[in-house]
């Protein structure tokens, strides 16, 4: 009898406990309110102050979830998923160097940040110019931002931290791979062949054909190692999605292919949604230990 009076006791205090988790939710989203975007880029014994960095409106936020790609990039095939934002990044700026698409903004570091301001909710592309200076070169990192961000609450002042690449200056070549990606399941609807467009500091240089014949391949050489590259795929096939990413010398260009594609999307909600869970999992656990409690109780009595 004692024992089980303790055994109440604990799941009593263990109720109480489950009260006072933070079950607060995210105050409403304000579509009105402006943000800021501040990113920081420091490298070490290198003066920063004559980097400039380009901002661009890719989507407008309607909601606390969904958006809606602006015109300057409705006509490239992308879905908007933040888990994805790194390769979507360098997916863009590939276009907007293609397409000499203007900034939405545009700043230069100092005090080795750079701020943009009065934002209006949406997700934000920003790149970076490289920076040459004692025989090595540095290469800001494009990066994808949603603002507001959301985290216990919504957060209109978002900061960041910018990475870079750093690689010596060199006299000698380079070559770049790029291969195509299908995940479409061996569709018919998949092109016979795809031309990919070589972009060298924002230009287009060349021009490639990857089909069936080629393995869905082919490797650049000859390349200037001093320069910026990207790839893009010149016009993705109805039906897919692209996005690009990159692994030391080799592009990958994947083709999704969707059953409905929409100029509109959901970003994910990362808020308190989980401590309900936590609380409902814990009340039921409770509710458990208690009813074996009652029945041993009755059993013991019998």
């Amino acid at each position: 009898m004692k024992k089980n009076k303790i055994w109440i006791s604990l799941l009593f205090l263990g109720m109480i406990s489950f009260l006072f988790l933070p079950t607060t939710q995210a105050k409403e989203f304000n579509p009105e309110k402006k943000s800021s975007l501040t990113l920081f880029y420091e490298i070490e014994e290198v003066d920063t102050s004559d980097v400039s960095f380009s901002l661009y409106q890719v989507a407008y936020r309607k909601d606390s979830k969904t958006y809606e790609i602006t015109k300057d990039f409705q006509k490239y095939p992308i879905v908007l998923k933040e888990e994805n934002f790194k390769d979507l990044a360098f997916t863009l700026e590939g276009y907007v160097f293609r397409d000499d698409i203007k900034p939405y903004q545009e700043a230069k570091v100092k005090n080795q940040k750079v701020t943009f301001s009065s934002l209006e909710p949406g997700v934000y592309l920003v790149i970076g110019t490289a920076k040459k200076e004692k025989g090595m070169i540095y290469t800001p990192e494009s990066i994808l931002v949603s603002l507001p961000n959301l985290e216990e609450d919504w957060n209109y002042q978002v900061e960041a931290n910018l990475k870079y690449e750093s690689r010596e200056e060199t006299d000698q070549k380079l070559s770049k791979t790029v291969l195509k990606i299908w995940k479409d399941e061996e569709s018919k609807d998949r092109p016979n062949q795809i031309t990919v467009e070589l972009l060298k500091d924002g230009e287009v240089v060349e021009s490639v054909e990857l089909s069936k014949e080629n393995d869905w391949r082919y490797t650049f050489s000859e390349l200037e190692a001093n320069a910026r590259y990207q790839v893009v795929e010149k016009e993705v096939e109805k039906g897919y999605t692209v996005w690009v990413s990159e692994e030391k010398n080799t592009y990958m260009i994947t083709n999704l292919q969707e059953e409905k594609k929409e100029s509109t999307g959901t970003l994910p909600n990362t808020g308190t949604t989980w401590i309900y869970a936590v609380l409902f999992l814990g009340m039921g656990g409770i509710f458990l230990l208690l009813g074996l409690l009652t029945r041993k109780k009755h059993e013991t009595k019998e």
